[in-house]
């Protein structure tokens, strides 16, 4: 049985590595989104390991931002690694560590530079400085009953609103990039199980 484990978590760390080739590739390549253009993909590298040549463990989560930003979450480590984009190549894996984030596994830039990441344990979704230094959470103040919410992935659009995906109440929460409540959408009625 345990062989089975480490095989499906190998399996899980080649597939986002994968993801995180196609994202370098796709974000911090020049391609024009909408042209009529053939998209050429080119392999640049793939991320193993951090600045200390540590290896990650059971990554998870990934967020770039559009100039040479990329965090990886490092689940298994209780860290977030970042990477800059430079000279078509991923430079250093500094880590980022703090003690309110215990097991990182969706992560967001805004067009601050701030980091968000949602924590799977603790189902909490925190907000990091650029630099890295936990700034707080992001708790939707002025969210009407039911206040509590369980968000199981998130999304922050090009204005830095933040979208909340509450499988709790069966709702997207919308709040503002200071972290104001501003609406929320039901899900639709016999919707299944929603995880993005």
């Amino acid at each position: 049985m345990k062989t089975l484990r480490q095989h499906s978590a190998k399996r899980k760390a080649h597939s986002v590595m994968i993801i995180f080739i196609l994202l370098v590739i796709g974000l911090f390549s020049s391609v024009k989104s909408f042209s009529a253009e053939t998209v050429k993909l080119k392999y640049i590298q793939s991320v193993y390991f951090d600045e200390k040549g540590a290896g990650m463990k059971q990554p998870e989560g990934v967020a770039c931002n559009e100039k040479d930003l990329l965090v990886v979450g490092d689940t298994g480590n209780d860290r977030l690694l970042r990477y800059s984009y430079q000279d078509r190549s991923l430079k250093a894996g500094t880590d980022i560590k703090v003690q309110q984030l215990s097991n990182p596994i969706r992560l967001q830039i805004n067009s601050k530079g701030e980091i968000f990441a949602l924590d799977g344990k603790k189902r909490r979704i925190i907000r990091l400085n650029p630099d890295g230094t936990f700034k707080g959470y992001v708790d939707g103040e002025g969210t009407p009953s039911p206040s509590t919410f369980v968000p199981r992935s998130f999304k922050i659009d090009r204005n830095d609103n933040i979208y909340i995906l509450d499988i709790f109440s069966g709702r997207v929460i919308v709040l503002s990039p200071d972290g104001k409540y501003q609406k929320q959408i039901p899900f639709p009625k016999d919707y299944g199980f929603f995880s993005g």
